[in-house]
């Protein structure tokens, strides 16, 4: 049974935008599956900020059959199974077994790898179990797919400095909230795959939060073209634990002329 909780932050950006008291949430349940495509909600990201695949938490609600077809299986839509509530773990979920950190491959490939200051390029993410046991994968917190940048000096520029802003609707703290959570069974040989994109643009963090509650993921805003030079995209999922996680996935992109 698993017991732990905790939330990874990597390149995502975090903001719990809700108050009062939330019941723990329930462990995970693994569950065998087809794929189905489910419609992703997406607030959609500020102008020239390329989008995120974006979950938010909504409100408290009771946990949904995991066991449903959408779940996981050998060819999945991984953004669909972070968005659909009925993938929720359950509390008689097996852990991700240890041998996730060798069997689980992550990969990012960029559509190309140089782009224009101010340019756009899309992203293939790709996990894949090259084991020969089923995997399940669990995932808490924000799940919104989206790559941390850092520029050629080796500085980190995406996410922003600082913490982002809160809920613009005072309202919101008087609300029961719950941090989204969602699993994944990959099949043997199976992959969960997700299209991303990133923009050649300086970002920041907007002067406003979000008008609706619950929301746990805010989009930064541009400020300018990158200049020219290498930067590295990296991109970690939102697993639940921060422990025993497949590697991330890290490419080099070259912004110039």
């Amino acid at each position: 049974m698993k017991t732990a909780r905790v939330v990874a932050f990597g390149p995502l950006f975090f903001l719990l935008a809700c108050g009062g008291s939330s019941s723990p949430p329930p462990a995970p349940n693994a569950a065998s599956a087809v794929t189905a495509d489910i419609p992703l909600t997406d607030s959609g990201p500020a102008a020239s900020v390329a989008p995120s695949s974006v979950v938010d938490a909504g409100a408290a609600t009771p946990t949904a059959n995991a066991d449903n077809p959408a779940c996981g299986g050998s060819d999945v839509d991984l953004a669909a199974v972070l968005a659909n509530k009925q993938c929720r773990p359950e509390r008689d979920a097996p852990p991700t077994p240890a041998s996730a950190t060798t069997d689980v491959k992550v990969t990012l490939t960029p559509s190309a790898t140089t782009v224009k200051p101010g340019g756009h390029i899309d992203l293939d993410l790709v996990v894949s179990n090259v084991g020969n046991a089923a995997i399940p994968l669990y995932f808490s917190g924000d799940l919104t797919l989206s790559v941390s940048v850092t520029d050629p000096k080796g500085k980190a520029i995406a996410p922003p400095a600082g913490n982002a802003p809160k809920d613009a609707d005072p309202s919101c703290m008087h609300k029961d909230c719950r941090h989204a959570e969602s699993h994944l069974l990959l099949a043997p040989g199976g992959k969960a795959h997700a299209k991303l994109g990133w923009d050649a643009v300086n970002v920041a963090w907007p002067s406003k939060g979000p008008t609706t509650c619950c929301t746990t993921h805010v989009d930064p805003v541009a400020k300018g073209s990158l200049a020219a030079g290498t930067y590295k995209l990296k991109i970690s999922l939102p697993y639940e634990s921060n422990q025993g996680n497949p590697a991330d996935a890290e490419i080099s992109v070259k912004v110039g002329k």
